[in-house]
């Protein structure tokens, strides 16, 4: 079964014009525990630990994980043609060094860009083109080759009382509104899941164990706009968001939302957690790079 998959991703990488692909764990939000939708590292290697990252090229495959999964890993990647590279500490060989050594001057290794950081792009071209190597982003290729692949998430979302929030996220806007003004920014985007939930004070179930949506959140200083499945919200929740100054918009909207901003604008992000695929839609605006503000809030 994991070998036809491989196969099917080498045709995908193939039409690609891509020598290796990585397959991270995370989802576009850099999620350490992402919805079933984005568990592809698990699909094509089999392996389903938390944590891990592979690695396909053209006639090779690689795992690499942490003490936690040595054991699991070596059962569940047994047969499978990928390897396990089990990351003992920083001074062990790691998928760069491994892509590296694997790929050739002049070959091309793509990265998915709704699943990579604009840190980690920079960082990993900054590596890899000492090397000849390029870098290349693609859109995501198992929506092509993953045939029963999970739905995105459909679960309800619900208020988190302010019994229990302890601040009313109007007044949180206020708060994130105020550095933006500091920071000379018109907006902020929010793309980690925690952060959402936090400011809006809501909740929901779309990750096992994570009281998180699926969702991006824009911040102007008018408004407060939750990308997200519309189906998600009820009547009653949207009528009282739209009263404390949030609308609802579709979850793949962003994107078009985000390239239609104003290039007189400035945009508040943080790096680290952006992913590659926004930062595409906001590249005829300036942006600035700060920590989330809503952690140091949370703090």
């Amino acid at each position: 079964m994991i070998s036809a998959r491989l196969s099917s991703l080498r045709q995908e990488m193939s039409d690609l014009n891509i020598n290796a692909l990585i397959v991270p764990s995370n989802d576009p939000h850099q999620s350490e525990y992402p919805p079933k939708y984005w568990e592809i590292r698990a699909w094509i290697s089999g392996f389903t630990g938390s944590a891990g990252l592979v690695v396909v090229s053209t006639d090779k495959a690689g795992l690499w994980t942490d003490s936690r999964y040595f054991i699991q890993a070596e059962k569940q990647l047994n047969g499978s043609g990928i390897d396990l590279h089990k990351v003992i500490d920083r001074s062990s060989p790691g998928y760069v060094e491994w892509i590296c050594d694997n790929l050739k001057e002049g070959d091309t290794i793509g990265l998915i860009g709704e699943l990579v950081s604009l840190d980690q792009y920079n960082s990993m071209q900054k590596k890899l083109s000492a090397y000849g190597i390029n870098v290349k982003l693609i859109e995501d290729p198992f929506r092509h080759i993953w045939s029963d692949r999970p739905p995105l998430p459909d679960d309800r979302i619900f208020e988190h009382g302010i019994a229990f929030a302890g601040k009313a996220r109007q007044d949180k806007l206020k708060e994130i509104r105020e550095i933006m003004n500091e920071k000379d920014c018109q907006y902020h985007l929010v793309t980690s899941l925690d952060d959402i939930a936090w400011i809006c004070n809501l909740r929901s179930t779309d990750v096992e164990c994570n009281p998180v949506f699926v969702a991006y959140l824009l911040i102007t200083p008018t408004q407060a706009i939750i990308f997200t499945r519309q189906s998600k919200i009820s009547d009653e929740l949207n009528a009282q968001l739209e009263n404390d100054g949030f609308t609802v918009k579709p979850y793949e909207s962003i994107f078009d939302h985000l390239a239609g901003i104003d290039p007189a604008m400035q945009v508040m992000l943080d790096t680290r957690l952006a992913n590659m695929s926004v930062i595409d839609a906001l590249k005829h605006v300036q942006s600035q790079n700060v920590i989330c503000p809503a952690i140091m809030m949370k703090a």
